[in-house]
């Protein structure tokens, strides 16, 4: 076999290579390593060095740990801990850096300073900041995301921050405990399934920071109410729009008067301290049927008396007879007109 001799003066014995084995100080290495006149010391291996504290060492201290630059102010190194890779220091007070070395010249990038905060592009962090980045020709990026991305994420954090790509606005956008607000805006956005403003949002315009949102209970027992107060005359509540059961609610009110009737109970319903709660219209109604399942706790077992009807705030009249009113069937989405004598299940709405 020919031997190999290389000779190395970084301030350490003579390494020699042979059949792939490295020595140094002999020229028969018998291991992959073979360090010869090495001293040892508690559990650290010094080569060239008769304290096995300063130089480079090897020691089972935190599990697998690789020793870079032991010195009087503590180890430095790297440590192994089940599936954990560890940048340590013995020292409480030392600072970690990266970056690079350059003819000498140590170029810093990033440091984690010991009591655990972090600078990029610039060496000490202000010390009111846990996070202190600095530049002049770049920014910072959030997370970028649809709305259909943000609206999924789980439970979103009190103060969470990302950039909606096609939210209105699209922008930076803040979550404030109960709904995302752009950063951009004073005006809050919601979403469809949001609690908020005193229920559970079930529509937003274009905007997103106005909408309708459905009170979180039926405000009637399984008996049910009337839609009038026993009056048939024309009340005037033909809106069928979002928005509209606002309208009706007031015409019919003012038709019937005093007494407890299925718009006078939304009228004077003070869900989450909202005064202006109103009977829906038939096609704010039949939303809140799409999206039941969303809103929750509406009656869909068809259970007698009411079968799962709910009454809408838009009259119907024909040819002079004013006593029908709009309702729909919960079981199946269908829209009837029933006789307002009949009674039948209440769940308010207001608008935002």
């Amino acid at each position: 076999m020919k031997l190999k001799l290389f000779f190395i003066s970084l301030f350490v014995p003579t390494l020699f290579v042979n059949a792939q084995n490295v020595g140094i100080g002999t020229g028969r290495p018998l291991q992959k390593l073979h360090v010869e006149g090495a001293t040892f010391l508690n559990g650290n291996v010094g080569i060239g060095y008769s304290n096995s504290n300063v130089p480079l060492s090897f020691a089972p201290l935190l599990g697998k740990k690789i020793t870079l630059y032991p010195g009087a102010t503590g180890d430095v190194g790297f440590a192994v801990q089940g599936n954990l890779l560890q940048i340590y220091s013995d020292n409480p007070n030392a600072d970690i850096a990266f970056g690079y070395d350059q003819a000498g010249v140590l170029t810093e990038r990033m440091r984690i300073k010991a009591d655990g905060s972090v600078s990029i592009g610039v060496v000490n962090p202000n010390a009111s900041a846990l996070l202190d980045i600095s530049s002049n020709n770049k920014g910072f990026l959030p997370p970028r995301m649809t709305l259909l991305q943000r609206n999924a994420i789980d439970a979103p954090a009190n103060g969470l921050i990302l950039h909606c790509t096609d939210c209105t606005p699209a922008g930076p956008y803040s979550y404030n405990g109960s709904s995302w607000v752009s950063l951009t805006t004073s005006t809050p956005t919601y979403t469809v399934g949001q609690a908020a403003q005193g229920g559970i949002v079930f529509w937003v315009d274009e905007t997103g920071q106005h909408g309708l949102v459905a009170a979180i209970t039926d405000q009637t027992t399984n008996d049910g109410i009337r839609w009038n107060n026993g009056v048939n005359v024309p009340t005037k509540a033909m809106r069928i729009h979002y928005y509209g059961g606002a309208e009706n609610t007031e015409r019919i009110t003012e038709s019937q008067g005093a007494g407890t009737y299925a718009a006078t109970l939304c009228a004077e319903y003070g869900g989450g301290g909202y005064g202006d709660w109103y009977l829906p219209s038939v096609q704010e109604l039949y939303l809140m049927y799409t999206l039941r399942n969303t809103i929750g706790n509406f009656n869909v077992s068809g259970a007698a008396p009411t079968n799962s009807i709910y009454w809408s705030s838009t009259e119907f009249q024909s040819f002079g007879d004013y006593t029908f009113a709009w309702h729909v069937v919960f079981t199946n989405g269908l829209q009837y007109t029933t006789n307002r004598s009949f009674v039948a299940r209440v769940r308010a709405v207001r608008r935002f």
